[in-house]
């Protein structure tokens, strides 16, 4: 008597979450905090994935993120700029 087997479906998965679809997620899940939105500067808040809140600023012209990435586009800054586009037409 041989054993039946379930067929196995699998579905390829990206091996990482894109920082554009992990800024979307962001905003769905409601992790996002404006502190600040008054001329030139900006400030939110951003809870991480890890429980850590990530400060997205703007001043003096320039975009800065406390995570660890520390580099233009984190998804952290993609989420503010999405709230901060939608605020400002």
């Amino acid at each position: 008597m041989t054993a039946h087997r379930t067929p196995t479906l699998v579905i390829p998965m990206p091996s990482r979450e894109s920082a554009r679809l992990k800024a979307i997620r962001l905003l769905i899940e409601g992790r996002l905090r404006v502190r600040l939105v008054h001329r030139h500067r900006v400030h939110v808040e951003v809870r991480g994935d890890s429980g850590r809140v990530h400060n997205v600023m703007f001043t003096n012209g320039e975009w800065h993120c406390s995570c660890e990435a520390r580099r233009p586009g984190c998804a952290h800054q993609l989420a503010t700029w999405l709230v901060i586009a939608s605020e400002n037409p």
